[in-house]
Protein backbone atom coordinates (compact mmCIF):
# COMPACT_ATOMS: atom_id res chain seq x y z
CA UNK A 1 0.00 0.00 0.00
CA UNK A 2 1.44 3.47 -0.96
CA UNK A 3 1.17 6.48 1.32
CA UNK A 4 0.54 9.58 -0.21
CA UNK A 5 2.23 13.08 0.41
CA UNK A 6 0.16 15.17 2.09
CA UNK A 7 0.28 18.42 0.70
CA UNK A 8 -1.58 21.72 0.48
CA UNK A 9 -2.67 20.89 -3.13
CA UNK A 10 -2.20 24.39 -4.38
CA UNK A 11 -1.28 25.21 -8.00
CA UNK A 12 -0.55 28.46 -9.96
CA UNK A 13 -1.98 28.62 -13.69
CA UNK A 14 -0.52 30.81 -16.07
CA UNK A 15 -1.22 31.93 -19.11
CA UNK A 16 1.40 32.34 -21.21
CA UNK A 17 1.15 35.89 -23.74
CA UNK A 18 0.65 35.01 -27.50
CA UNK A 19 3.92 35.96 -29.09
CA UNK A 20 3.14 39.33 -31.58
CA UNK A 21 3.50 36.92 -34.78
CA UNK A 22 1.12 34.53 -33.56
CA UNK A 23 -1.73 36.96 -32.55
CA UNK A 24 -2.33 38.59 -35.86
CA UNK A 25 -3.62 34.33 -37.89
CA UNK A 26 -5.62 34.19 -34.48
CA UNK A 27 -7.28 37.35 -34.60
CA UNK A 28 -7.98 36.73 -37.72
CA UNK A 29 -9.36 33.57 -37.49
CA UNK A 30 -11.57 34.47 -34.71
CA UNK A 31 -12.96 37.32 -36.81
CA UNK A 32 -13.54 34.86 -39.67
CA UNK A 33 -15.30 32.63 -37.39
CA UNK A 34 -17.68 35.51 -35.88
CA UNK A 35 -18.22 36.12 -39.75
CA UNK A 36 -19.31 32.62 -40.63
CA UNK A 37 -21.60 32.31 -37.70
CA UNK A 38 -23.10 34.93 -38.69
CA UNK A 39 -23.49 34.02 -42.38
CA UNK A 40 -24.97 31.02 -40.84
CA UNK A 41 -27.57 32.61 -38.63
CA UNK A 42 -28.48 34.50 -42.00
CA UNK A 43 -28.97 30.96 -43.71
CA UNK A 44 -30.94 29.78 -41.06
CA UNK A 45 -33.13 32.42 -41.58
CA UNK A 46 -33.40 32.49 -45.47
CA UNK A 47 -34.13 28.71 -45.19
CA UNK A 48 -37.43 29.47 -42.40
CA UNK A 49 -38.42 31.95 -45.03
CA UNK A 50 -38.78 29.67 -47.67
CA UNK A 51 -39.74 26.56 -45.99
CA UNK A 52 -43.03 28.88 -45.02
CA UNK A 53 -43.12 29.95 -48.54
CA UNK A 54 -43.21 26.12 -49.72
CA UNK A 55 -45.52 25.51 -47.27
CA UNK A 56 -47.94 28.30 -48.18
CA UNK A 57 -47.44 27.24 -51.58
CA UNK A 58 -48.45 23.42 -51.43
CA UNK A 59 -51.45 24.57 -49.19
CA UNK A 60 -52.59 26.75 -51.89
CA UNK A 61 -52.41 23.89 -54.93
CA UNK A 62 -54.03 21.72 -52.56
CA UNK A 63 -57.16 24.06 -51.77
CA UNK A 64 -57.14 24.89 -55.80
CA UNK A 65 -57.34 21.14 -56.52
CA UNK A 66 -59.85 20.60 -54.19
CA UNK A 67 -62.05 23.70 -55.55
CA UNK A 68 -61.49 22.02 -58.46
CA UNK A 69 -63.33 18.64 -57.76
CA UNK A 70 -66.82 20.30 -56.20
Amino acid sequence: MQRRKKGCRFFVWVDVEFPPREKAPVSWLLRRLKELEKDVGRCQSRERKLMCWLILSWGLVMLLLFWQCL
